[in-house]
């Protein structure tokens, strides 16, 4: 099957699906129900073989493919030896990639040479990157893509009305990843994009009595989940770095827990890996005072990506009591490897 037109962006925060919802509204798609051959929510633990399955759709010269919030990171720049990404971006009509990560402006030179419009900007959520390039300029629009911007941007401490919102999107997106049936997955999606997209959604500093009560079971499973997380938490001297593991439940992914962990241990520990249950695969570094240390550096080299001080990379294995040691001795090793022999914890009181 071909399709004229694909929207593909990151599923998995309210940037990525913000951006979904603003490129609906600027091409002027008004579908009730989307389609999961023309709108694709990615995940950076699938993230190669959901881009197979849309590259597969894709008609030579026909269609437009547009990206959004997704990291060209090495796993997917690599891919048949770097013939995916080249193909997506010679095969379509044309390709828009919207997007903040380092490792995607890192990759610039495969838009001049093979084609595709690269939209890029370090400092702005690529929700508020669409909303600009596409001059959406309505108050509705600028109220999407300011909760894009100040929840992916958010520092710890700060909480106001666009911050409370994000999150809440995030508390809908968090559940829907972690439903272990793709399908249902894709429809609450769908269905939370479509309600963005339409001014469905939002109201006042809330989502709608709509959304009230998957919030309240989603609660009810966050309760859970951070005292699970807190039983996990164990702490590790490596390589002079103190280090904070632990466990998430896929109900606090991809951005609950590690901010959570933020904002109660950044001030005791250097950085804090977050490594995330079953049906995630994508685990979160965050590095906090270590001086020397490249976050980025050590995502690279698991195959991930990120910005700043914080970055992800992906397994192709389920997290079990097995796989966990494995996990983490994967990233011990990195932090070893990237850590300068003089690096030490500097803490002020």
């Amino acid at each position: 099957m071909t399709t004229s037109q694909i929207i593909a962006t990151h599923g998995e925060d309210p940037d990525g699906i913000i951006a979904h919802a603003l490129l609906l509204r600027a091409l002027e798609i008004s579908d009730q129900t989307l389609s999961p051959e023309t709108n694709h929510f990615l995940r950076y633990d699938r993230l190669v073989e959901q881009f197979k399955g849309i590259n597969s759709l894709v008609q030579d010269g026909k269609t437009s493919l547009y990206i959004a919030d997704v990291g060209l990171n090495p796993l997917l720049a690599g891919e048949n030896g770097g013939n995916l990404i080249i193909d997506l971006l010679q095969k379509p009509r044309q390709v828009m990639w919207i997007d903040h990560h380092l490792p995607t402006i890192e990759r610039k030179s495969l838009f001049d040479q093979f084609g595709g419009n690269l939209v890029y900007c370090s400092k702005r959520s690529s929700g508020f990157l669409t909303k600009t390039h596409f001059n959406l300029n309505s108050d509705y629009d600028t109220l999407l893509g300011g909760i894009s911007q100040a929840h992916d941007y958010k520092r710890p401490g700060r909480n106001h009305t666009l911050i409370t919102l994000g999150d809440e999107l995030q508390r809908v997106i968090s559940y829907a990843n972690a439903l272990p049936d793709e399908s249902s997955s894709f429809e609450l999606l769908s269905n939370l994009t479509t309600s963005l997209r339409d001014d469905k959604i939002i109201r006042g500093s809330r989502l709608s009595s709509d959304w009230e009560d998957l919030i309240i079971e989603y609660e009810f499973l966050q309760q859970q989940a951070f005292h699970d997380l807190e039983e996990s938490l164990e702490f590790e001297n490596i390589a002079g770095h103190e280090v904070l593991w632990a466990v998430s439940s896929p109900y606090l992914s991809q951005k609950i827990a590690p901010r959570y962990l933020e904002s109660q241990y950044s001030d005791s520990v250097d950085l804090c890996v977050t490594i995330f249950t079953s049906p995630v695969r994508n685990h979160i570094i965050d590095g906090y005072f270590c001086n020397g240390l490249s976050i980025g550096d050590i995502c690279k080299s698991l195959g991930g990506g990120g910005r700043g001080n914080g970055g992800g990379f992906s397994v192709p294995y389920d997290t079990t009591e097995k796989t966990i040691p494995q996990i983490k001795e994967l990233v011990r090793e990195q932090i070893e490897l990237y850590s300068p022999s003089n690096c030490r914890s500097e803490k002020t009181s």
